[in-house]
């Protein structure tokens, strides 16, 4: 019987064949030499096991998605953390970063005339009172980054 070099490419660091009964042990990304019959039915689960020739190209791939998917992942985690910053009530004043939610109406008030801001917003309901400050904050001292 011909053999064939196969390579595991699977997410394990180790993979015992179960599905042609053969319990041959493969080592992720090392390639075995098994009988071509063993071979056809691995190869048919082609993001598991692939023939040796193809294999650098699928381990390439397979790394490049990888990385493609984690600064998916890390450029969502920023815009998360962005707008849960944006939508807080920590605001930059004096180059210091405050949380308005902690200031009664009478320092909030002590607030707007310190910066000088105008708001039209009544100081009742405090929370709409409170969100049109941080707004007016926002635009005369940008929204704060982490």
């Amino acid at each position: 019987m011909a053999k064939v070099n196969v390579v595991y490419i699977g997410e394990k660091a180790v993979k015992k064949d179960t599905i042609t009964g053969s319990r041959l042990r493969f080592v992720r990304n090392q390639p075995v030499a098994i009988d071509d019959d063993i071979a056809s039915k691995l190869l048919m689960y082609p993001d598991v096991w692939v023939l040796e020739d193809d294999a650098k190209a699928c381990i390439a791939k397979r790394k490049k998605t990888l990385k493609e998917q984690d600064e998916i992942q890390k450029d969502k985690e920023k815009a998360l953390a962005d707008a849960q910053l944006c939508e807080s009530f920590v605001v930059s004043i004096d180059e210091e970063f405050v949380d308005l939610e902690k200031f009664t109406s009478g320092k909030l008030a002590t607030i707007v005339e310190a910066q000088d801001l105008v708001i039209t917003q009544k100081k009742s309901p405090i929370e709409e009172y409170r969100r049109a400050i941080r707004e007016a904050l926002h635009v005369k001292n940008g929204v704060p980054t982490a």
